[in-house]
Formats: C-alpha cells, structure tokens, sequence
C-alpha cells in the first residue's frame, strides 16, 4: 500500500519511490511530523515537533532530534540546526551523514503548525 501521508511518497507518475535516499528524507519527515507513538510500526520513532516546537520545548531539542535520527539504521550522523525566523516560524536544517553520501533537509514551521520546504 502507497503512503501518501507527507510530501515525496510518489514520483511524479503516482508510483512509490526506489530511490533509497528520497525515501530516507519522506521518512525523516514523518517522523518530524507524527505524533509520539502513532506511528504503529516504529512506535517510538516519531518526535512529534508540533509538541515540541509549540509549547514547552525542551532546551536539548537540538540534541534530541539528531538522538533520535541516529537511531535510525540507515543514517550515520545528522547536524540539526533549529533557527528562530521569527512570528513563531522555526527553520530545521538537518544535515544527515548516509553511507558517504550527504542528504540535506530544511524545513521550516510556522506558528499555524504548517510546514514547508525551507
């Protein structure tokens, strides 16, 4: 079944992706997005940033993020960089280390709770 939850779950034809690195950023993505525990088969993969982001953060956000990324099999090293854009608007730049290659994602969140490419 396709997951069509977030962003770059398909191609531009409809299909899955077989790109292993696109699909490594549509699922650290989801796991920025969901909900803790909601995800039914990585329970405790997700940091929900809406949380996080919105309310009472943690001043370790930073450090927890790439915590959790890591523990990700396929990712050997993440740098997150949280930025204040003001209005409520935060930018999440990751830089993630994958089998030699480097996968750049930013992201920025708005006091609203939307997303975006960054």
């Amino acid at each position: 079944m396709a997951d069509v939850i977030c962003y770059d779950d398909l191609d531009e034809f409809g299909r899955d992706l077989d790109d292993p690195l696109l699909e490594l950023e549509q699922d650290v993505v989801h796991m920025l997005l969901e909900g803790y525990g909601t995800n039914v088969s990585a329970p405790e993969r997700s940091l929900a940033l809406d949380d996080a982001l919105g309310g009472a953060s943690a001043p370790n956000l930073r450090h927890w993020i790439e915590t959790k990324l890591t523990d990700d099999p396929r990712i050997d090293a993440v740098e997150c960089t949280l930025t204040d854009e003001g209005n409520g608007s935060t930018r999440i730049a990751l830089r993630l280390q994958v089998d030699g290659d480097e996968l750049g994602i930013t992201l920025i969140y708005d006091a609203a709770g939307n997303v975006a490419r960054g």
